[in-house]
């Protein structure tokens, strides 16, 4: 919860802070130093204020009677923040300052100012105890009475300061005061991150129906922070920083790197379409050119046949009865590639289907000669 502290941090020299004025609940003016004309604080220092100003005191109701047969106790609980900026915040110095006033009271009252530095979470304002007051949850032990002595509960809290006294009332019209100041150095370092520091200000007393009620608050509280936790901090940061570096490298790296792959796979992919398509076209062009050349070497043949045929027939009919020299080179040639040669060497003579050797043994058709 908290820990003392056994050497002041030499980040904070003991500062006594003025009650400045303040107008709301509570406020932490940390950058705000002209609140503080008379403070300069370290860079590891905060200062935190808290201010309660009510006039009449509301929430308490009057008395019916002239005179009171029965007491009335009432607190009000003034929450002063505890900085969150800072690691394990040390209270290097505390001022307040109440007064309270009251007119047409009945007898004097009981009065206890308390600076509690607490666990619990209590909400801040007036709040009526009664003559049974059994004490804020988690801030004061059971009372039995209203008038008892308020004790902090230790199991939740540690008392930094408590103040004990009797106010002296009048009893008329003229306005009755009670006044407590006081400065602290309490050098306390919070472990807790969950701790609270409230200044809570008891009252027990005698109204009548005409008692009226006012109650001004001031505190400031100065605050250092824990100069080894901040560097054990910085250092975690910073290796946090560097890992947090590391690994977001690392995951640019994994996706660069399935982003080149998946990259370099669809290149390979649109290669391979690329090739496949070249071959298909390549294949239907060869496909195409070799069907329009067989076209073509088909044509060509067939024009060759047909000349050849027109040609061969007007070599039949002009063909000479009896070979001459010519045809006989041409017959020659003919026998021998058709083993149609005359051993005896006869002259060959035309006939309906070709030439015949002198001695008729030996026959060539026109087809054979070419004709």
């Amino acid at each position: 919860m908290c820990q003392p502290a056994s050497v002041a941090p030499a980040c904070c020299p003991a500062t006594v802070i003025p009650a400045p004025p303040a107008s709301v609940l509570i406020r932490v003016p940390a950058s705000k130093l002209e609140d503080f004309p008379l403070v300069k604080p370290a860079s590891a220092t905060r200062i935190t204020t808290a201010t309660y100003h009510a006039d009449p005191l509301p929430g308490i109701s009057k008395t019916p009677y002239a005179y009171s047969y029965h007491g009335a106790s009432w607190r009000v609980v003034i929450p002063i923040q505890v900085p969150t900026d800072i690691l394990k915040p040390t209270l290097s110095s505390l001022r307040y300052m109440v007064k309270y006033g009251t007119t047409f009271d009945d007898g004097n009252s009981t009065v206890q100012a308390d600076l509690v530095l607490s666990t619990a979470s209590v909400e801040g304002g007036v709040t009526l105890a009664g003559d049974d007051a059994s004490g804020l949850k988690g801030l004061y032990l059971p009372a039995k009475s209203g008038y008892a002595p308020h004790i902090v509960d230790e199991n939740t809290g540690v008392s930094l300061l408590t103040v004990s006294s009797v106010k002296c009332n009048g009893g008329g019209a003229q306005w009755s005061h009670f006044i407590d100041s006081h400065q602290l150095y309490p050098n306390i370092r919070l472990a807790n991150p969950g701790s609270h520091l409230y200044l809570v200000f008891n009252v027990a007393e005698y109204p009548t129906k005409d008692t009226e009620r006012f109650l001004a608050a001031e505190v400031a509280a100065s605050w250092c922070e824990d100069v080894e936790a901040r560097k054990a901090q910085d250092e975690a940061d910073r290796k946090a920083k560097e890992e947090a570096v590391r690994k977001a490298k690392e995951e640019a790296d994994r996706i660069a790197h399935e982003e080149a792959a998946k990259a370099k796979k669809a290149e390979e992919e649109l290669q391979k379409k690329i090739s496949d398509e070249v071959a298909r076209r390549v294949a239907e062009a060869e496909k195409s050119i070799q069907a329009e050349v067989d076209k073509r070497v088909a044509d060509v043949e067939s024009k060759l046949r047909a000349e050849a045929q027109k040609a061969s027939s007007v070599s039949k009919a002009n063909a000479p009865h009896v070979a001459d020299d010519a045809m006989q080179d041409k017959i020659q040639a003919a026998a021998k590639k058709h083993n149609a040669v005359c051993p005896q060497g006869y002259g060959w003579v035309k006939s309906e289907h070709g030439y015949v050797c002198g001695g008729g043994g030996h026959k060539l058709t026109w087809e054979q000669l070419g004709m």
